[in-house]
C-alpha cells in the first residue's frame, strides 16, 4: 500500500510514507526509500534518509550498501554508513574496513569509529586478517580500532 500512496503528488504524504516505511524491516522497503532518497522534495528526502538511518538488519546490508556507493549526498552517505555499522555481520565489517581505504576523512573517521563499536562475532580476527595485507595509513587506522576495541 505504501508504494501505492508514495505516488502521490503531495510531498507530505510521501514524507508521510517515509516515516512509516523506517518501521518495516524488510528488503523490499529499500525500493521505496530509494525513490524518496530521489524524491524532489526536501521533507520527503530527509525523511528517507531517516527511513535509511533506522533500518538496519542483516538482509538489509546489500541495499544499504548500494544506496551508500551510488549517492553523493553526504547526509545519505552517513545514514548508510552508520545503518551498516549496526549490522553483525562479517560483509558489514568487510565494507567498513573497505571504507577505511577509501572514504573521505571524515568517513574513514566514522569507519573507524563504528569498527570499534561493532558487536558482530570476529571483529578482530577479520581486522588481523586485513592487517596482513595492509600498510600506512590504513595499517595504522586498522591498528588503532584493535587498540581501542
Amino acid at each position: 500500500p505504501l508504494e501505492h500512496i508514495f505516488d502521490h503528488r503531495d510531498g507530505e504524504v510521501r514524507a508521510s510514507c517515509m516515516q512509516a516505511i523506517r518501521r518495516l524491516y524488510f528488503k523490499r522497503s529499500f525500493s521505496l526509500i530509494t525513490r524518496g532518497l530521489e524524491d524532489d522534495n526536501a521533507g520527503v528526502k530527509e525523511q528517507a534518509v531517516e527511513a535509511v538511518r533506522a533500518l538496519h538488519f542483516t538482509h538489509a546490508f546489500e541495499p544499504l550498501s548500494r544506496i551508500y556507493r551510488h549517492t553523493r549526498d553526504p547526509k545519505t552517505l552517513d545514514a548508510a554508513m552508520r545503518s551498516i555499522g549496526h549490522i553483525e555481520s562479517e560483509e558489514a565489517v568487510e565494507f567498513l574496513i573497505e571504507a577505511l581505504r577509501e572514504a573521505p576523512s571524515k568517513g574513514k573517521d566514522l569507519a573507524a569509529e563504528l569498527l570499534v563499536r561493532s558487536d558482530a562475532s570476529g571483529v578482530a580476527e577479520i581486522i588481523n586478517r586485513e592487517l596482513a595485507y595492509e600498510s600506512g595509513d590504513i595499517r595504522t587506522a586498522l591498528e588503532g580500532v584493535l587498540r581501542r576495541r
